[in-house]
């Protein structure tokens, strides 16, 4: 347990450092954190709780546009994509897409990934999530 808590440390100060740029993230610093490994903290392997129970009670129809804006490694937009929607991620962290690409893979499903900044994005309108 020692072992595993100074790993955390660790690797929380590197995501911190990494992190410090001006008081802004940026892509790169984002993506050096997923190369580093240091997104285990915030990184989920399911679906959070809030979307399964958003998508339970809005039973949209399959092939519905979703975004999942700020995708990271892609756990809720691969759920999505698993109910049959359409499913569109965005993210500013090249590495992060490239994590949830290989989820969306190992799932068998398909994950329109787009590499943007959420203020900038390549989308129109038309999503229902």
């Amino acid at each position: 347990m020692d072992a595993w808590k100074a790993e955390m440390d660790a690797s929380w100060g590197r995501f911190l450092a990494t992190m410090k740029n001006g008081g802004q993230t940026s892509g790169p610093a984002w993506s050096e954190a997923y190369r580093l490994g240091d997104h285990t903290f915030f990184d989920h392997s399911s679906p959070s709780v809030e979307l399964v129970g958003y998508v339970l009670g809005a039973r949209l129809p399959p092939g519905s546009r979703v975004l999942d804006l700020g995708c990271g490694t892609g756990a809720d937009a691969v759920f999505l994509a698993s109910l049959n929607y359409e499913t569109f991620g965005a993210d500013f962290s090249a590495e992060a897409l490239g994590l949830t690409q290989k989820r969306a893979r190992e799932q068998g499903v398909v994950v329109n990934l787009r590499e943007c900044n959420a203020l900038n994005t390549p989308f129109d309108d038309g999503f229902l999530i």
